[in-house]
């Protein structure tokens, strides 16, 4: 495991919000980060650039995380898209570590749809994660059954 596993915004009163999504699944420790049991093995490649969409995307194989509401890439990748710090946030490692992390816009594509969310800079040595936001503004689901990313058919509105 690398040094970012699952982050969560902690929210205004330092305690992390629970997903309220369906496929969050129960959580099982694994390699002392606690992850969504649901999506523990789905990678999707995405891109991630600035919200402008004129800089070099940063591709990779990104984990999807739906306990984690953001995404996160190396910060150097990050800066190299052209994404550019908006502020800084703290956030909640899997091991319940708080820890301090710049964040910008950023555009992220991934299975042909895209959107627009949060992107952490992470450590330079952490793996690529795809938050349950970015599934979530695309109407992509986690398939419990196989743990294969879909659409759905429609974006609910209710």
């Amino acid at each position: 495991m690398r040094n970012a596993p699952s982050i969560t915004s902690t929210g205004w009163h330092g305690v992390p919000p629970e997903p309220e999504c369906w496929y969050s699944g129960h959580r099982q420790q694994t390699q002392g980060a606690w992850w969504a049991s649901s999506v523990a093995t789905t990678h999707v490649t995405a891109q991630i650039l600035d919200l402008a969409g004129t800089g070099r995307p940063f591709e990779a194989e990104f984990l999807v995380n739906a306990g984690s509401l953001h995404c996160l890439a190396p910060a150097s990748r990050l800066r190299a898209a052209g994404v550019k710090a908006e502020g800084r946030r703290v956030y909640e490692l899997g091991s319940g570590e708080p820890v301090e992390y710049e964040y910008g816009f950023a555009r992220v594509s991934f299975l042909g749809v895209e959107t627009v969310t949060h992107g952490i800079f992470g450590p330079k040595d952490a793996e690529p994660l795809l938050g349950v936001v970015a599934l979530e503004n695309t109407g992509v689901m986690v398939d419990p059954e196989d743990q294969t990313l879909r659409r759905l058919p429609a974006i609910p509105l209710k």
